[in-house]
């Protein structure tokens, strides 16, 4: 509901990543890594445009395989406490740093708000 919905609903690592979203909402979702992740399909700058034009708002992660983005994400976007899906994150200054590391299969519960700022 918070996201614009001309712009995409939330950007993921992979297609793997992401379709159960497109196919639960019809909406589009962004894919930093193309079909497996590793792909380069936008970088730091592109993101940064995306989040200023309101193109995009929300960002699933951490993105171990763009640490450039990653870096980016923890610096400039604040992590989305869901009750019963994310950890707390610990003491003042912690809101944007996720706990590590993350158990394999758990890197898809970081939500990142980069527009709610």
């Amino acid at each position: 509901a918070n996201a614009d919905p001309d712009g995409y609903l939330v950007a993921a690592a992979s297609s793997h990543q992401a379709s159960p979203y497109i196919l639960a909402t019809q909406r589009p979702v962004l894919t930093f890594g193309g079909f497996n992740g590793r792909d380069d399909v936008i970088g730091v700058d592109q993101l940064a445009q995306m989040v200023t034009g309101g193109e995009l708002r929300f960002v699933l992660g951490p993105l171990d395989q763009k640490p450039e983005i990653n870096d980016w994400l923890t610096d400039n976007c604040t992590l989305v406490n869901i009750p019963g899906v994310l950890p707390q994150p610990e003491g003042p200054g912690q809101n944007n740093r996720p706990p590590g590391p993350h158990p394999r299969g758990q890197e898809a519960n970081l939500l990142y708000d980069c527009g709610g700022r």
